[in-house]
């Protein structure tokens, strides 16, 4: 039977859904926060490939301890990439003459990857910032500034979906 390639292909359940049918509509008031940290990546990528429910998964991002353990998981990875990035790029002025054309390649495609990790991690990390500073105001999921700065930071990301 052929595929019909103009079928919109479906999203799969994001982070928060599988988390509700797993451990229940109160899900993070189960989690510590070494498995919010752990868990963090996946938010990420949900929030990279637009995979937010802007209807029910904005609570979350209203939740305190949820925002800090995933914005520490994005300053982490910040921090690692960008000194993984100045390191290649140091290695490469002082060295790069003796290397030979393989070897350069590999270290020009490490800094590479690293220079998009650092910018993503930071995007990641001031958007998230942003995002925790509205909650902590006082401002709910249903007020449109929290809704605003979670769409403004998966449109900040959506350039990185294949990265992460």
């Amino acid at each position: 039977m052929a595929v019909n390639p103009m079928k919109k292909k479906k999203n799969r359940p994001n982070y928060f859904r599988k988390q509700e049918e797993r451990l229940g509509p109160y899900f993070l008031s189960k989690k510590t926060p070494v498995d919010i940290q752990r868990d963090a990546m996946m938010v990420f990528r949900d929030i990279a490939r637009g995979n937010i429910d802007y209807n029910k998964d904005l609570v979350y991002f209203t939740n305190a301890q949820f925002l800090q353990n995933i914005n520490k998981v994005a300053q982490d990875e910040y921090t690692t990439s960008y000194i993984n990035q100045a390191a290649t790029a140091s290695y490469l002025g002082n060295f790069s003459h003796i290397l030979d054309s393989a070897a350069k390649t590999n270290v020009e495609a490490v800094h590479n990857q690293n220079t998009i990790k650092a910018n993503m991690f930071s995007i990641l990390s001031v958007g998230l910032s942003n995002i925790s500073n509205l909650a902590s105001m006082g401002l709910d999921e249903n007020t449109p500034y929290i809704k605003e700065a979670v769409q403004s930071l998966v449109n900040q990301m959506y350039p990185f979906r294949y990265n992460i």
